[in-house]
């Protein structure tokens, strides 16, 4: 069992140490002007370029690229930093390349809607009818009768899936999508068109769709049928590039210490993620998206059939932001938005498309985070869209109206791995924290911010301060419903949902086992050697000291195997400075993973010879009452570690 990231997550909850405090307020969209408006492109043009060379400067951002259109022109095309900082090139935005991670799943929801147009596909049909493959999917819900999945269910991260983090970045090419698919099976949690769970699986399992039904390469469809009518002739899926894209791939960098650290190139599977282009090619494609599927060029799309792709597909609820077929969707300051973000472990991207508008924003750097896009487009809103403050009292009613006291308690989002080795990060990754402020007051903390919520409605609360620090969409409002197996489930913008989860799936419930386990097993260690030294120095006179036979070496053993084990995951974890995971993350084995893989099972066996002598010992009243309750002690949570082990697999099964 590869351990990675969960290397991370168990140091958070051996010191952890919940505090959910802080505060925020969202505020109300207002009303936009429409596009009869006159826009001052020359002025939206110059604070944007402001805009970027205070965050390059302030975040120490080594490249980037922005580019500002409008359905019939670019008003902005800039370049920040250096592509090459050994031989001192600048960023030219005509040329040189960004990768722009799930960006990419644009051309993949457009190929399919390619596909659709041309009567080849049913957006409603069972996938199994274009594949070649057959999935095996660990049903995870109640059904008898599991119901298929179908592309809408794919085009709006419905359909189910878990997350699978397994070889989503690689250091060295990503295998064929067939393989890749069949190697990475994830589990249906949900049932198809229900939650929404965001799916790089998904995203992949429809590229390869778009083989299949075409008869072409992935790379190869796009390049034909996207690239080539909306001339974006620098721009590829072909991983690694070749020849001159190669050649002006920007390098990616990372500032550490007082320095620029290079990246290297990752590998994704390209319909989620494997895209390399330029800023010009962008501006063509916000262009075409703005035009009904056409730009200067050419078309790549019917106008009804680019209608479709821009209307709702799912929403769980007027207030909050859903999918179109492949965009995201939201309102932000009253302005109606379809984007996408996209991230690698070292670059970033969003395109942002304005329909009232007909305007389009993309934005590409290395060496930041998802947040520099989002703060950007922000400050633009807020400073040519400033919003009232009146919060919006919708007229839907509620999907779900639970009791407050019900409300309260930990959250993991529906983008959570279950069966794999990942499956502990949901403590601490992505997962929110809801606590009783007031009479009609949530404190809400998620993705390290905290946010205050006031009720407005039964079952719907509304942010009381406006922030575009959640990655996907405003997040002024969280509506109430209730998730298929009956759980509470807490609704706001974007593909990701917030599940509340049981006593013993919880971050508390962890960390009651773990933490007492690495106190008792430094003090097992603590005591035995004490003990040992005693011993040489003079007979023992307390009872506690005076065991009879050689069975506490068990818990030596047991104590010794957990402290390595933390202390090697502890090590293990150190990440990459540049691409901010460990290397095991992208891919790279290492001796540490083969004794990680074992441990486990020591630790298992040693503790269960524990138990049995524990047991034995109140049966047979062997040894002293003070020792006996010691090893119950230690036996208790020796089983509870072998629990945790079984429900976080690392057994790896």
């Amino acid at each position: 069992m590869n351990k990675r990231l969960l290397c991370v997550t168990v140091c958070l909850i051996v010191m952890w140490g919940l505090g959910l405090t802080l505060s925020t307020n969202a505020k109300t969209p207002g009303v936009h002007p429409g596009i009869q408006q006159s826009i001052d492109y020359d002025h939206w043009a110059t604070f944007l370029h402001n805009q970027m060379l205070e965050f390059t400067d302030n975040e120490n951002i080594p490249n980037a690229v922005i580019a500002l259109v409008s359905r019939d022109d670019i008003h902005l095309l800039e370049g920040y930093g250096y592509a090459d900082m050994k031989d001192n090139i600048p960023v030219d935005p005509e040329q040189h390349l960004f990768r722009v991670g799930s960006v990419s799943k644009l051309f993949t929801w457009a190929a399919v809607m390619q596909l659709y147009e041309q009567g080849k596909v049913d957006l409603d049909e069972d996938i199994n009818n274009y594949l070649d493959i057959d999935l095996d999917f660990k049903i995870k819900y109640k059904t008898d009768d599991p119901e298929p999945i179908t592309l809408n269910h794919l085009l709006s991260h419905t359909a189910g899936f878990e997350n699978i983090l397994e070889g989503l970045f690689l250091f060295t090419p990503q295998p064929p999508l067939r393989d890749y698919l069949l190697q990475q099976v994830p589990a249906r949690l949900y049932p198809p068109g229900k939650v929404m769970a965001y799916s790089n699986y998904g995203t992949t399992l429809a590229g390869y769709i778009v083989e299949q039904v075409s008869g072409m390469s992935f790379e190869e469809y796009v390049e034909v049928h996207i690239f080539e009518p909306l001339v974006m002739q620098n721009s590829s899926f072909r991983q690694p590039l070749t020849g001159e894209l190669e050649e002006r791939m920007v390098n990616a960098y990372r500032w550490l210490d007082g320095e620029f650290l290079p990246g290297k190139f990752e590998h994704m599977p390209s319909p989620a993620g494997g895209i390399s282009t330029t800023a010009p090619d962008m501006a063509l494609f916000m262009k075409a998206n703005l035009n009904q599927g056409s730009n200067s060029f050419g078309s790549f799309m019917q106008p009804e059939t680019h209608e479709k792709m821009h209307s709702t597909l799912f929403k769980y609820h007027p207030l909050v932001g859903g999918m179109a077929h492949g965009f995201m969707e939201c309102t932000i300051n009253g302005q109606q938005i379809l984007y996408h973000g996209g991230s690698s472990s070292i670059f970033d991207a969003g395109l942002y498309l304005f329909p009232d508008l007909q305007t389009g924003i993309f934005i590409a750097y290395s060496g930041g985070d998802y947040l520099g896009h989002n703060k950007i487009l922000d400050g633009f809103l807020n400073e040519f869209f400033p919003v009232s403050d009146d919060i919006i009292i919708s007229d839907a009613p509620a999907l779900y109206k639970p009791e407050r006291s019900t409300i309260t308690g930990e959250y993991h989002q529906s983008l959570r791995s279950v069966t794999g080795e990942y499956k502990m990060l949901n403590l601490v990754f992505g997962s929110m924290h809801v606590s009783n402020k007031g009479t009609d007051e949530l404190g809400v903390w998620v993705f390290g911010q905290n946010f205050v919520f006031r009720e407005i409605a039964p079952g719907i609360y509304a942010n009381t301060e406006r922030t575009h620090t959640y990655p996907f969409g405003p997040m002024n409002y969280i509506v109430a419903a209730k998730a298929p197996d009956g759980k509470l489930m807490l609704t706001t913008d974007g593909p990701v949902t917030f599940i509340k989860v049981s006593w013993y799936e919880g971050l508390t419930f962890v960390g009651f086992i773990l933490i007492p386990a690495l106190l008792l097993a430094i003090g097992g260690l603590l005591f035995f050697a004490g003990r040992y030294v005693y011993r040489k120095v003079r007979k023992p006179a307390s009872p506690l000291l005076n065991t009879r036979g050689k069975q506490y070496r068990y818990i030596i053993g047991h104590a010794a195997a957990f402290l390595l084990l933390v202390i090697l995951m502890i090590a293990h974890s150190a990440p990459d400075p540049v691409h901010l995971y460990p290397p095991s993350y992208f891919g790279e084995r290492s001796a540490i993973d083969i004794v990680l893989d074992i441990l486990p099972f020591v630790i298992t066996l040693l503790g269960l010879i524990i138990l049995v002598i524990t047991v034995n010992g109140w049966r047979k009243k062997q040894r002293n009452i003070p020792t006996r309750i010691y090893y119950s002690g230690y036996a208790l949570w020796s089983v509870g570690i072998v629990w945790f082990f079984y429900y976080y697999n690392f057994f790896g099964f």
